[in-house]
């Protein structure tokens, strides 16, 4: 192997034992997520995503991090929101072409985007495959494949981590005659999933809002709908909504590893957590296991394609600065998580 890959395989290592190390040296639990949605360059040479060998490279990478401290890991994910390629494809279809995901909206009609990109990595169009486009049934069964591989060889070697994938579940409901619509839409967005996360220890949910289905297909929201800076409708309810879906399939624990809100009102920050930690804690008594909640998201971060404009965060970053300001809303979230308590 090349001396300089070797170099900096050990210093990327080295840096996430030391986040690691951190989170336990401030009382936090670590939990790890191996692959949120970037690939290596070198991926795309091979095919990417459509290359049935990236299941077994996906599962070595695993291996390789988890010899090195997957003892330190007690949660992990091998991926995250593995089935948001189907419903970005689904939006694609209604745009009528295929948006660089990840950049600039504005820039997303851009001429040539996907063969400049694959320039880029070294590659040719055809090859350039990333883990977005994974929406056809070849794709998500090598993704399927490479979860599965990659839940093996992590178990092996440290059998006590508890290990899962995520989901990015909306709450699917349906008006009068719209059965049939919804149902099609979580079997998409969920079902087809299924049959690989039965074998895993918990199960990640990420929700923030809610999609509403008639028999023409989705409902637009009425006019007068709150929404969030992300264009959702404001319905912190749809958390518990979705869990309770989801347990209706599934008999295995339940992680929220994403919960949140984009807006520069805090006050409405503060009532979406309100709002959906009491519907969580309505689910757990009702008897569903539900391992944790995590909001999304600790720092307003760069949100794909949107950059730094939507503000998740329960603490502010001043991006000329770096300074961290801890919002109310952290504030208010420390004190339920201290009296493990929401109001």
């Amino acid at each position: 192997m090349n001396p300089r890959k070797v170099y900096i395989l050990r210093k990327e290592l080295n840096h996430y034992r030391d986040v690691i190390k951190a989170c336990y040296d401030n009382n936090i639990t670590p939990v790890v997520t191996m692959m949120h949605f970037t690939s290596p360059q070198w991926l795309m040479k091979l095919g990417g995503w459509k290359n049935p060998e990236t299941a077994d490279l996906f599962a070595k990478y695993c291996e390789v991090v988890f010899k090195e401290f997957g003892q330190d890991i007690p949660y992990v994910l091998t991926m995250n929101e593995v089935n948001l390629p189907v419903m970005l494809k689904e939006l694609f279809i209604n745009m009528n072409f295929m948006p660089p995901v990840g950049m600039d909206a504005k820039s997303w009609t851009a001429p040539g985007w996907r063969e400049s990109a694959a320039e880029k990595c070294g590659t040719t169009i055809d090859q350039y495959f990333t883990f977005h486009m994974a929406s056809d049934e070849a794709s998500l069964e090598i993704v399927k494949d490479a979860h599965c591989k990659a839940r093996e060889v992590m178990k092996k070697i440290n059998p006590s981590t508890k290990v899962g994938l995520s989901l990015a579940l909306p709450e699917i409901q349906a008006t009068e005659g719209g059965q049939k619509q919804a149902s099609k839409v979580w079997h998409d967005y969920f079902g087809q999933f299924k049959s690989v996360i039965e074998g895993d220890d918990f199960i990640g949910v990420q929700n923030y809002t809610r999609e509403v289905y008639g028999p023409e297909g989705q409902v637009p929201l009425a006019e007068g709908t709150e929404v969030t800076a992300m264009g959702y409708e404001f319905y912190p309810e749809a958390l518990a909504g979705t869990i309770r879906n989801v347990a209706k399939e599934l008999d295995i624990p339940v992680l929220v590893t994403e919960h949140g809100i984009a807006t520069n009102d805090d006050s409405r920050r503060i009532e979406f957590i309100h709002r959906g930690l009491r519907g969580l804690h309505s689910c757990i008594e009702n008897g569903i296991q539900v391992l944790g909640y995590l909001y999304w998201s600790t720092f307003d971060n760069y949100e794909w394609t949107f950059g730094y404009e939507p503000h998740f965060g329960i603490i502010g970053v001043n991006r000329d600065t770096q300074e961290r300001v801890v919002k109310e809303s952290g504030h208010v979230l420390g004190e339920i998580s201290k009296n493990n308590a929401v109001n």
